[in-house]
C-alpha cells in the first residue's frame, strides 16, 4: 500500500473509531502495514473497548520501534494499571484519556496529509497536480473499501451480529459490526441529568423490548454532552463526569421501566468527544445532551 493510501486509510479508520465504529476501523487497518501510527491507533482502540491486554501488546510493539515514545509509555502504564482494577474509578479516567487521544490524532493526520501535498513554486505545479489526482484516486479506493467492509459486517450471515429489530420512538438504529447502535434524533436531557418527558417515553419503550432479552444481550450506554464548559461550582467537574452521570441515569430509567438486571449494562462517559452531532449550532448542542446505546450478544458476569 502506498504512503498516500496508508495515510488516507489511517485517517478514515481514525474518524470511524472516534465515533465508536471500532469493528469497521479494525478491518480497515488490516490492510495496512503495522507502522508506528497504525499500532498506536490499534492500541487506543483496544484500550477504549477495555481490551487492555490487547492494547498493552500493541503498545509494546510501538516501544520496540520507538523505545522513547512517551505516548506509548504512558498508555501502556495506564492500561497495565487499569487491567488490574476494572470497575474502579480508574476506568473513567482511562476512557477519557484514550478518547482524547483518538480525537487529537485526527488533527495530526489531517495536518500530515496537507503537508504532503504542499509544494514550493511554479516549477512543481505539475507534480502537485499529479499528487492531487493520485490522492483523489486513493481516497476513492479507501471509500469503496470502507463501504465493502461495512456491507460485509452487516450481512445476515455474520455469526456475531445481533439479530434484533427495535421500534423506539424518536430513535434510529444502525449496525456497527456485531453491535446494534441506537441513536436518538433529539437530546434526551434538558441540561444536567434531567430527562425530557419524550425521552422517558422512548426509554420506557426500549426497556419493554429489552426485557425478553435479559441474559442474552449486553447493553452499553454511552453518555454525551455538548462542548460547553462546565461552570465553576456545578455538581460535575467536567463534561466527561456529566456524560457518565447521564449514562447512569439512562440505565436507571431503563431498569425502572422493566425488569432488567444491573449486570446487563455498562456505562461510558465520553463527554463532548465523539458527539453524535457536530457542536456547531445551538440546536445540535441540544441534540448532543444525550446517550447512545450499543447492544450486543452475550451476557455480563454477575
Amino acid at each position: 500500500m502506498s504512503e498516500t493510501l496508508t495515510r488516507a486509510t489511517l485517517l478514515t479508520a481514525q474518524q470511524m473509531a472516534a465515533t465508536g465504529g471500532y469493528a469497521a476501523a479494525s478491518r480497515l487497518l488490516d490492510g495496512c502495514d503495522p507502522t508506528l501510527d497504525v499500532l498506536l491507533l490499534r492500541a487506543k482502540m483496544a484500550a477504549q473497548q477495555v481490551l487492555y491486554q490487547e492494547a498493552i501488546a500493541h503498545w509494546r510493539e510501538v516501544l520496540k520501534m520507538s523505545p522513547e515514545n512517551g505516548e506509548a509509555q504512558r498508555g501502556m502504564a495506564l492500561a497495565q494499571r487499569l487491567d488490574g482494577g476494572k470497575g474502579s474509578r480508574f476506568y473513567l479516567r482511562a476512557n477519557i484519556f484514550y478518547a482524547l487521544l483518538l480525537a487529537a490524532i485526527v488533527a495530526l493526520l489531517i495536518a500530515l496529509a496537507s503537508l504532503a501535498s504542499c509544494g514550493g513554486g511554479h516549477s512543481e505545479a505539475a507534480s502537485l497536480r499529479a499528487l492531487a489526482a493520485e490522492q483523489k484516486r486513493q481516497i476513492e479506493t479507501t471509500r469503496n473499501l470502507v463501504a465493502s467492509l461495512t456491507e460485509a459486517a452487516n450481512r445476515p450471515g455474520n455469526r456475531d451480529a445481533i439479530d434484533l429489530r427495535l421500534d423506539v420512538p424518536g430513535a434510529s438504529s444502525r449496525r456497527d459490526g456485531s453491535e446494534l447502535v441506537l441513536t436518538f434524533a433529539e437530546g434526551l436531557f434538558h441540561r444536567g441529568i434531567e430527562l425530557r418527558p419524550e425521552a422517558r417515553q422512548s426509554l420506557a419503550s426500549l426497556a419493554r423490548q429489552l426485557e425478553p432479552l435479559a441474559g442474552r444481550v449486553t447493553v452499553c450506554v454511552e453518555g454525551h454532552t455538548d462542548d460547553e464548559t462546565i461552570p465553576a461550582g456545578a455538581p460535575y467537574r467536567d463534561n466527561a463526569a456529566l456524560a457518565l452521570a447521564r449514562g447512569a441515569v439512562v440505565v436507571e430509567q431503563l431498569r425502572a421501566a422493566a425488569s432488567l438486571p444491573v449486570n446487563m449494562f455498562s456505562v461510558r462517559g465520553l463527554g463532548e468527544i465523539a458527539a453524535p452531532h457536530p457542536n456547531d449550532t445551538a440546536e445540535n448542542r441540544a441534540r448532543n445532551r444525550t446517550a447512545v446505546i450499543r447492544i450486543s450478544k452475550g451476557h455480563n458476569q454477575p
